[in-house]
């Protein structure tokens, strides 16, 4: 069996760290306000639809 240098094990530690902390960028930075601003949405609209009328418009998203 082939042995990988040490060279090869940093670099794919790094590219490994690289596709991680961009997945976890995603997951803590950008998930929860997306989900915030879509629960404010389904708010608004339920809260219409109780009162009987048309949900305004919604905001922009963040």
């Amino acid at each position: 069996m082939a042995t990988l240098s040490t060279g090869w094990v940093v670099l794919g530690g790094f590219a490994f760290g690289l596709l991680l902390g961009s997945f976890l960028n995603v997951v803590i930075l950008r998930l929860p306000p997306r989900l915030e601003w879509r629960w404010r949405e389904d708010c608004r609209q339920a809260l219409a639809e109780l009162e009987g009328r048309e949900a305004p418009a919604p905001e922009a998203p963040m």
